[in-house]
């Protein structure tokens, strides 16, 4: 008999995909850094090349830049916690040097969830986000994506 239970989202905010030049870098004993690939006001998802093991719990720095649009927006030392790490499936990145075999490192997906924010950091983090929403965020910047559940195609919302 064939599972018909529903999934549901259990996400408490929605994510909104950001503009790409939107980067993180994740504090532990060394930085990784990732593109942001959506964000909201419970955490964010990441993709990144594998050099390193991704933290359980650390402190991560928020970078976003849509030169079009002015938007040069920074938010530094925000607690998480990893929620979910895999690999992205058929991508890899090899660095390749004259004279040795390449250096190939496979592409992962992370996403964690913030931590306790400071009254700064929440209300810089809902400016970044409400820059995201309002400035049209796809390549042709006349709609905003907004994705609130991930077993369904994202919703394009007109943009304003």
């Amino acid at each position: 008999m064939p599972n018909t239970k529903r999934q549901f989202e259990r996400r408490k905010h929605k994510r909104c995909q950001v503009p790409t030049g939107s980067f993180v870098g994740l504090r532990s004993d060394g930085t990784i850094l990732g593109q942001i690939t959506d964000i909201s006001m419970g955490g964010l998802g990441f993709r990144y090349i594998d050099i390193k093991k991704l933290p359980e719990e650390s402190s991560l720095d928020i970078f976003m830049t849509e030169h079009d649009l002015c938007l040069d927006l920074r938010l530094d030392r925000v607690p998480f916690k990893t929620v979910t790490n895999y690999d992205i499936p058929n991508t890899v990145v090899c660095k390749i040097v004259d004279g040795l075999p390449p250096s190939c490192k496979s592409m992962k997906r992370g996403g964690v969830q913030f931590g306790e924010l400071t009254p700064e950091q929440a209300a810089q983090l809902e400016y970044l986000i409400r820059a995201c929403r309002h400035c049209g965020t796809s390549r042709d910047n006349a709609t905003v994506h907004c994705q609130t559940d991930y077993t369904k195609p994202a919703m394009a919302v007109p943009y304003v």
